[in-house]
């Protein structure tokens, strides 16, 4: 999704970038502020290193079976919700989050983690899309999601309300999703 197709507003949340200075643990900049990639991002992740038996072993002393399945029988139980709501999530988005190795590959300076939500929650505003979200501040200051429309059209989204709980309550204010 284009960010002028978007309706969110356009912005990169995450923490200071050389030459962008912030007075909080967070701060946004618009798209044309964000300084120049090395790399050529595709949409296919084939900027993240390849994952071996070598890295899995590594790997597997600091994870936990009884976690990795939890989020294995949730990202099934998304997986068959996105067909019953003719919703197709990005394949890189679903290899991604099939694989905790990938995801070990992100390092975050604020202990962000990668936890599935257990449901797509209706966007209460733009075109009818869904959210679900994907990746956790520590303590929830903000939570990223993904946001899906029918058409097949996406775009990660941020906010400082954890929408899984607001079920039911007032609507969110769309100027604090972006």
């Amino acid at each position: 999704m284009k960010p002028s197709d978007s309706p969110f507003k356009p912005l990169w949340m995450g923490i200071e970038l050389p030459g962008r200075r912030i007075n909080a643990t967070y701060g946004g900049c618009n798209y044309d502020e964000l300084p120049v990639l090395a790399i050529e991002l595709r949409g296919d992740l084939h900027w993240l290193p390849e994952v071996n038996e070598e890295k899995k072993a590594r790997l597997r002393v600091y994870q936990r079976p009884e976690v990795l399945a939890t989020q294995a029988s949730i990202l099934e139980g998304v997986l068959e919700d996105a067909v019953r709501l003719r919703l197709q999530l990005p394949p890189e988005f679903v290899r991604f989050m099939s694989s905790p190795e990938l995801q070990e590959e992100i390092p975050s300076a604020t202990a962000c983690y990668f936890k599935l939500g257990k449901q797509f929650i209706r966007c209460p505003f733009g075109d009818g899309g869904y959210l679900l979200s994907f990746y956790h501040d520590q303590q929830d200051c903000l939570i990223w999601y993904i946001y899906v429309q029918n058409s097949g059209e996406h775009a990660v989204v941020v906010s400082p309300y954890n929408l899984n709980e607001l079920e039911g309550q007032e609507a969110v204010p769309v100027d604090q999703v972006r």
